[in-house]
């Protein structure tokens, strides 16, 4: 599985966005900080090599597979 050098926080954070949660939402969600929620959104664009958070859910959704279980709602 190839998860574009994504650690596996950013890829719970990456998640969250496919989700449409808010920074508010998925810090709140992981027990941290908007800023980490931030950083780690900075780092999964970088990685991904997409502009905003937008694309990078839509990167994810085709590319990724979170292997969750079913009907699973969190990683």
């Amino acid at each position: 599985m190839n998860n574009y050098g994504l650690t596996a926080r950013e890829l719970e954070v990456l998640y969250f966005l496919t989700l449409c949660y808010t920074n508010k939402e998925i810090a709140k969600t992981l027990h941290v900080t908007h800023h980490t929620i931030k950083a780690h959104i900075s780092a999964i664009l970088i990685k991904l090599g997409c502009k905003n958070r937008t694309n990078a859910a839509l990167f994810a959704k085709e590319h990724i597979d979170f292997n969750l279980p079913p009907n699973s709602e969190q990683p």
